[in-house]
């Protein structure tokens, strides 16, 4: 459910790996805590927003990449109908003058 790069930062592989990341670096859960809240801790938040940040470019990157491929599949099947229908007008106007020579 999440990956690990060389620098031993685990790159969740879905918000709701982010949300295990988090309670994982929390402490496992809900604990009673003194006072009121959870005490704040700047550094675990910053890896929190570092992983949910990697993730959030890491969907940005897949979605621009699938409608680039989706672009070019639908340029590619438009040329072939133009080629197609290039053809096939080629193949009609030479039928048409075979016929007229006939």
């Amino acid at each position: 459910e999440c990956r690990c790069l060389r620098s031993g930062v685990v790159v969740p592989s879905s918000p709701q790996a982010v949300a295990v990341q988090k309670s994982t670096i929390n402490g496992g859960g809900a604990r009673p805590s003194s006072g009121s809240g959870s005490p704040s801790n700047p550094a675990k938040d910053a890896a929190v927003a570092a992983l949910k940040k990697q993730y959030d470019d890491a969907a940005a990157a897949k979605q621009r990449e699938d409608a680039r491929r989706r672009e070019e599949a639908a340029k590619a099947a438009a040329l072939k109908k133009k080629q197609e229908d290039d053809k096939r007008a080629a193949a009609a106007a030479a039928a048409a003058a075979q016929k007229k020579k006939e």
